[in-house]
């Protein structure tokens, strides 16, 4: 299977939207929750937050290793656009880290996303 194409989104929101509603994985129900399903008025802070918690970071790893090699997350959007949603440096570096760690993870012989 080739990279899949990263959806394209206008905003943060749509973003937590993709997240949301894509149909590999678990529900992401804690996602759901902290995000307020995308309109919580700190979704920066909230975002980065998750992209931060090595508790986090190690369930989406278990869920990608665990057989859902393309389970999209919100790393693979801060990655690239963090910048212009507001996100800090630090946060924009860890996602782009996070989300290289899910691509090894991942057992694809790529990148899972482009």
């Amino acid at each position: 299977m080739p990279p899949r194409p990263l959806p394209q989104v206008q905003s943060l929101q749509d973003a937590v939207n993709e997240v949301i509603i894509q149909p590999q994985g678990k529900p992401a129900t804690r996602f759901i929750s902290m995000t307020q399903s995308g309109t919580a008025p700190n979704l920066v802070q909230v975002c980065t937050n998750l992209i931060m918690s090595s508790q986090a970071v190690a369930y989406v790893e278990n869920e990608i290793a665990g057989g859902v090699p393309f389970l999209l997350t919100i790393e693979d959007f801060v990655r690239y656009q963090g910048a212009s949603w507001g996100f800090a440096q630090p946060t924009i570096q860890r996602a782009d880290a996070n989300a290289l760690l899910y691509d090894t993870v991942s057992g694809l012989p790529h990148p899972r996303y482009l």
